[in-house]
């Protein structure tokens, strides 16, 4: 762990386990399909997030629970990679499609 405010070289910065599947307290699990946030206690099935509309439900829900914005940024991240890592294309390339679902199972 680095202390702040310690100067570090970079060797030292490339020796950092950078896991690109955790941001905050989610985590992204790509061989169960999973969003999960520890500290909140719950799990999201990326199978159930198939249109813009269920983004915008579960950006409703993680919003309205209480806690700090940067929750729904963090959501946001992990299910941005999510489909980049799945479909090879943004988050915002996919459902500005009309009519357009997500075939996680079939990937």
């Amino acid at each position: 762990m680095v202390s702040p405010g310690k100067i570090i070289s970079a060797n030292d910065l490339l020796a950092v386990n950078f896991n690109r599947n955790v941001r905050g307290n989610w985590r992204l699990d790509m061989k169960m399909l999973t969003l999960t946030n520890k500290a909140r206690h719950y799990e999201i099935d990326l199978e159930r997030i198939i249109t813009a509309a269920d983004v915008l439900d579960w950006i409703m829900q993680i919003a309205e629970k209480a806690g700090p914005g940067w929750q729904v940024r963090n959501f946001l991240w992990l299910l941005e990679r999510a489909v980049e890592l799945r479909f090879g294309e943004s988050l915002r390339t996919v459902f500005a499609q009309p009519n357009r679902k997500l075939p996680w199972k079939d990937k």
